[in-house]
């Protein structure tokens, strides 16, 4: 049977919209093999594209410069005559980029699995680690008991401890998740070479227990009770012991005395030796070496349950090292089990270290500055009396991670603090040099290769009228409390590196 005119436009039509519907199938699926094909091809990893040009560049990259000449300089040095310049270039250069061998190697070498230098290093450090210790001695106890006068200090030190010198134990990596969990074993040897007298040197400090006391137990009718007890020990506000008693712990008369079950070993860093931090949980890189050696969980949990809000959160690494390639406007966050808290450092300077170009990357006194001067600061205020509703800066309450003591944390000598913090203690002269606190970081690889971490321990002084031995604080100190410093802690790490004539130490701790 014949097709029409009419039929052949309608069988035209058909074949048209055939034609179009295939045209609109084909030229999506067109598009989606273009787009996976993309995709994947730009993930940075071996045997893509993106990966072969991001480890080295595959077009010439050059920098050019054009020099301003000046052409009058004795008639602006005779007359003050403006300055005639022609300008002269370019001169051209070709910054030399890493070679992909090398990128790579540094890539592979940074995860933290069996086999690589940086688990090598990671499982037991290869560097020496310190800490040094500062004590204030108090010069009047007699004055400030009777007549509630300022204390007057005397810094000495250092008394200095090799630590972190036992290797991680209970090393377990997951590979499902490419992450290593561990526990970090404590411990302190005493270095004499590096200290100013010996364990045994003693120093008239406040007694921690007598000054805790009116802080742990507001209760009137406790009070009497301790009171009665504190007298029966012979205990007084103040009292004489050994560095290694007060660093490490003794066992307190006072405490002796309480008719109830409690610890009666006490001091600035009891307990210590022989016990572990963590557990750990940290990424080891395997699978996206941007998050190497970043803590996942800190005893099984994302959160310290310490502070509110996203304060409480863990963050960074534990500030031995970071992920690689770092570069100078990165915030570097660490977490630090000793403040119960996470804190950042940020560029400072270019630093040469015995022949290594490092980054220093400094804290910041925005970091402990009260919410006025930081609002990201506000969740670190959990009180609002001492602290004269936030206004205060300087300081850090950390009492929750420390059984509910009135523990205090600043920098030492107070720097960057409330000049009325410090006011009524005196002896005190906070700089930044000596007091600030700094890590030097090699930029490729993100190893720490020295640091200084300065913190000084501050306990609260409230006053309390049922206890005797607490003095009543004078008219012109804080209403309610003070704060006394006890120790001045520098933890320092020496670098060693591996040179053709062996290890080579290029920073020592400070040596009397």
């Amino acid at each position: 049977m014949g097709c029409s005119r009419n039929c052949g436009l309608i069988s035209g039509a058909v074949i048209g919209a055939v034609l179009a519907v295939f045209g609109g199938i084909l030229m999506p699926v067109g598009d989606m093999i273009i787009e996976k094909t993309i995709q994947k091809e730009a993930v940075l990893e071996e045997g893509t594209i993106a990966f072969q040009n991001w480890v080295k560049t595959g077009t010439e990259v050059y920098r050019q410069f054009w020099i301003f000449d000046v052409q009058n300089p004795q008639e602006v040095i005779v007359n003050s005559s403006n300055i005639k310049v022609k300008q002269r270039g370019p001169y051209t250069y070709s910054p030399t980029p890493l070679e992909a061998e090398e990128k790579l190697t540094i890539k592979l070498e940074a995860v933290l699995e069996e086999g690589t230098i940086a688990f090598q290093n990671w499982v037991k450090t290869g560097t020496e680690v310190y800490r040094q210790f500062w004590i204030f001695d108090v010069q009047n106890p007699q004055e400030v008991i009777v007549n509630s006068s300022n204390i007057k200090v005397k810094q000495r030190g250092p008394y200095t401890y090799r630590v972190r010198y036992l290797a991680k134990e209970n090393i377990t990596q997951d590979p499902e998740d490419h992450t290593v969990s561990f526990v970090q074993p404590n411990g302190a040897i005493f270095e004499p070479s590096l200290s100013v007298g010996t364990e045994n040197d003693t120093f008239t400090v406040l007694n921690l227990a007598v000054a805790a006391a009116p802080h742990l137990y507001p209760n009137a009718f406790v009070q009497v009770v301790l009171n009665s007890l504190i007298k029966k020990s012979k205990s007084s506000m103040f009292q004489v012991r050994t560095v290694k008693e007060l660093l490490w712990g003794y066992t307190d008369p006072f405490l002796s005395l309480v008719p109830y079950p409690i610890t009666t070993t006490i001091g600035v860093f009891y307990p210590y030796n022989n016990t572990v931090d963590g557990v750990y949980k940290v990424f080891n890189g395997k699978d996206n070496i941007s998050k190497v050696a970043i803590i996942d969980t800190y005893k099984g949990k994302k959160n310290l349950s310490y502070w509110p809000s996203y304060c409480d959160m863990v963050n960074g690494t534990d500030a031995a090292s970071f992920p690689p390639f770092i570069e100078k406007t990165r915030v570097l966050q660490f977490f630090s089990s000793d403040i119960c808290r996470s804190i950042y450092a940020v560029f400072g300077a270019d630093i040469n270290l015995k022949g290594i170009p490092v980054y220093r990357f400094v804290l910041p006194a925005n970091a402990f500055a009260s919410p006025l001067q930081n609002p990201d600061n506000h969740c670190f205020c959990t009180e609002k009396i001492i602290s004269k509703n936030c206004t205060l800066y300087g300081v850090l309450d950390i009492g929750k991670c420390k059984e509910g003591k009135p523990v205090y944390i600043s920098l030492p000598h107070f720097l960057h603090a409330s000049p009325e913090i410090g006011e009524l203690i005196e002896g005190l002269n906070p700089n930044e040099e000596e007091h600030s606190t700094y890590l030097d970081v090699e930029p490729i690889t993100g190893f720490t290769l020295q640091f200084a971490k300065r913190l000084q321990v501050n306990i609260l002084v409230k006053p309390a009228k049922k206890i005797e031995s607490v003095p009543k604080l004078s008219p012109s100190t804080c209403s309610e409390a003070k704060q006394e410093p006890m120790a001045l802690v520098r933890q320092v790490q020496a670098a060693v590196y591996v040179t053709s004539s062996g290890l080579q130490r290029p920073w020592t701790p400070y040596k009397p």
